[in-house]
């Protein structure tokens, strides 16, 4: 089941308190879009993420990164010692499934990001309650236990190869914590961020625009008809 709803504006917001006092503002743009040509039929577990990246701000403004990578059956992460960790197990679609953790004893983080497209990942939202793209059956927005102030913003829209993009699938998300609820050192918390995997793998790709495409064909079969021209002369 589809919403029919056109989308006629980069970046849509929407600000929601939890239950339990965190408040977390949604946010959502196309950015570079991107494609496959199906989602997987299975739920989406830690394991099944690897090559994702995660990139982690600290309050001093450095950033550090490192690749998802499976550390159990139904398990993973990506970890810089000294510094993060953030880890999954079990379904993704479960409540505070992941876990983030600030491993630093001096500085808080500001902010996160993960990059699903290297890891055949991506954040699916809960579009209303509905079905959104085919295949990715009920997503689940993000969530953080606790009482933080957070900006989630899902970008680089995914499309289904040869249809257009539905609006609840994306290949990035960045959680940034307002300045008075800075994650501080040494802090532990769990979160809630529903996945999809492309069906198969490495197939998550950047979307090329008919147009665009169109004028590459047409700009190499120019250049053909030139370097020909040149044998022929």
């Amino acid at each position: 089941m589809k919403i029919n709803v056109l989308l006629t504006v980069a970046t849509i917001g929407l600000t929601v308190a939890s239950a339990q006092a965190s408040t977390i503002n949604y946010l959502q743009s196309v950015g570079t879009p991107y494609e496959t040509p199906g989602l997987s039929t299975y739920n989406t577990y830690g394991n099944d993420m690897a090559g994702m990246d995660a990139w982690v701000t600290f309050s001093d403004g450095e950033t550090q990164h490192a690749v998802w990578a499976v550390t159990g059956a139904t398990s993973g992460a990506a970890t810089v010692g000294g510094f993060f960790t953030i880890s999954e197990t079990g379904d993704t679609f479960n409540n505070l499934a992941w876990t983030l953790q600030n491993l630093s004893t001096t500085l808080s983080i500001t902010s996160f990001t993960l990059l699903g497209a290297g890891g055949d990942t991506v954040f699916d939202r809960t579009f209303g309650g509905a079905t959104g793209t085919p295949n990715s059956a009920s997503g689940k927005d993000f969530y953080i236990n606790g009482s933080y102030s957070v900006t989630a913003t899902y970008t680089d829209e995914l499309n289904l190869t040869g249809a257009a993009a539905v609006g609840d699938e994306f290949t990035e998300i960045e959680v940034a914590f307002g300045a008075n609820t800075y994650f501080g050192p040494g802090g532990r918390v769990n979160f809630t961020q529903d996945t999809d995997n492309a069906a198969v793998h490495g197939t998550i790709t950047p979307s090329v625009p008919d147009g665009a495409s169109t004028a590459m064909m047409l700009g190499m079969g120019i250049l053909a008809i030139g370097a020909l021209k040149k044998r022929l002369s």
